[in-house]
């Protein structure tokens, strides 16, 4: 019977710690890569925004200003005004799964999707909208204890304060989005990334 060695050499455990390293720093930091590529984005799209109010003679800063209030509102509105009668809409809608799932059938066969009916029928009966708003909200925010919402509603609000900071920066300065991806990209690739910016 042969026995096999096998060796691993220092070489292979330095490179093996730099992968878990480099994978942790990357898992550590991609909240922040993450709010700069939002911010570029962001930015990039209220582009053509500022420049129609250039036209009407309103600066830059301004610009941006009432671009970004515009977008708060926007997504506030969104979320106090529409997510009600969207979550009464969902209810009602699981309340009529059951039906559907009931008359599906395969060739005689109904496939299991009885069975997925009767689950639709016990999830629809304690279904209320305020839980589907509560669901939402948890998602959005978290759920779990009071200090784990906290910390949630804290890191989602630092990480959105942020990207909307780095955006209105980028938007602000002349040319910030193609100013920042002269920094962070390397100089081999800066006319091929800045031409596919420009479209």
């Amino acid at each position: 019977m042969e026995t096999k060695t096998i060796a691993i050499t220092t070489g292979t455990l330095i490179r093996a710690f730099m992968v878990v390293l480099f994978a942790s720093l990357f898992l550590y930091l991609s909240n922040v890569v993450i709010t700069l590529l939002v911010a570029v984005v962001l930015a990039s799209a209220i582009e053509p925004w500022i420049l129609f109010l250039k036209k009407y003679k309103i600066g830059r800063g301004l610009s941006v200003l009432l671009i970004f209030l515009a977008i708060i509102f926007l997504l506030f509105s969104v979320f106090y005004f529409l997510l009600p009668p969207l979550a009464k809409d969902v209810v009602e809608f699981l309340k009529h799964i059951p039906e559907i799932f009931q008359k599906v059938t395969f060739f005689g066969n109904d496939y299991g999707f009885k069975d997925l009916s009767l689950y639709f029928e016990k999830l629809s009966k304690d279904m209320t909208p305020e839980k589907v708003t509560d669901t939402v909200k948890n998602l959005i925010l978290g759920g779990g204890t009071v200090f784990q919402a906290g910390s949630a509603i804290l890191s989602s609000v630092i990480s959105l304060f942020l990207t909307f900071v780095i955006a209105f920066y980028l938007a602000t300065e002349e040319q910030g989005v193609q100013k920042f991806l002269r920094i962070v990209i390397p100089s081999a690739h800066e006319k091929y990334i800045e031409d596919l910016w420009g479209r």
